[in-house]
């Protein structure tokens, strides 16, 4: 799982790069509760964001990518 500082500046980079900004409510409901893997996480900020990746699985990609190279990135990825 991701320190709180480091899910922060994720999600912040999510948003920038990728458009996916959760709302304030689903932020902290996030940051509070951490999806500890990845995957759980991106699909957590996908479904936020109104998407479902089983269905819309191009755009995805490169969010779970970019979600994965951060747990490695932290030495977080307990998956």
């Amino acid at each position: 799982m991701l320190q709180p500082r480091a899910l922060s500046f994720l999600l912040d980079e999510l948003c920038v790069k990728y458009g996916y900004c959760l709302p304030p409510r689903s932020r902290k409901r996030v940051e509070a509760d951490p999806p500890p893997t990845p995957e759980a996480l991106a699909t957590a900020v996908f479904r936020a964001a109104g998407f479902d990746p089983f269905v819309d699985k191009q755009p995805y990609r490169p969010l779970l990518a970019h979600v994965v190279r951060a747990f490695e990135r932290c030495g977080a990825d307990d998956s």
